[in-house]
């Protein structure tokens, strides 16, 4: 199996969807996230858009190596400060996998979150306060 993402417009919010299975290399897990956020920083700046849900229904064991390397240097991946990204990982193990990630990340100023639900990700999203 592989990993696939969907890309899309959703009015003022682009909507990312991982499905498959965690690559096992760590080159690939970078190689798939530097093309999933050019793909949504590209789509994000072409539309005037500064909201990005990004969600996973990826199976298998998450790397927090390369969590920590994606989170760590977000702008290495194309990323920018001004897009707010609420990241949902349904998986309680993935989500302890890439929290730390996560909250490296946004003591270095990113504006991510991570969430258990979609719901949650939409309602910060949605929020002017970011947290």
């Amino acid at each position: 199996m592989t990993l696939d993402v969907d890309v899309t417009l959703a009015g003022d919010m682009v909507v990312a969807r991982m499905t498959g299975e965690w690559p096992t290399l760590d080159r690939e897990i970078l190689m798939h996230t530097l093309e999933q956020w050019s793909r949504v920083t590209h789509l994000c700046f072409e539309h005037n858009v500064r909201r990005v849900l990004s969600i996973s229904d990826v199976v298998g064991v998450a790397s927090s190596s390369a969590a920590l390397r994606i989170y760590s240097h977000p702008e290495d991946f194309g990323w920018d400060r001004s897009i707010r990204m609420a990241i949902v990982r349904a998986d309680a193990r993935t989500r302890r996998i890439i929290g730390m990630a996560v909250e490296v990340s946004k003591r270095n100023g990113w504006p991510f979150e991570l969430f258990a639900s979609e719901l949650e990700g939409l309602e910060w999203l949605s929020s002017e306060d970011i947290r």
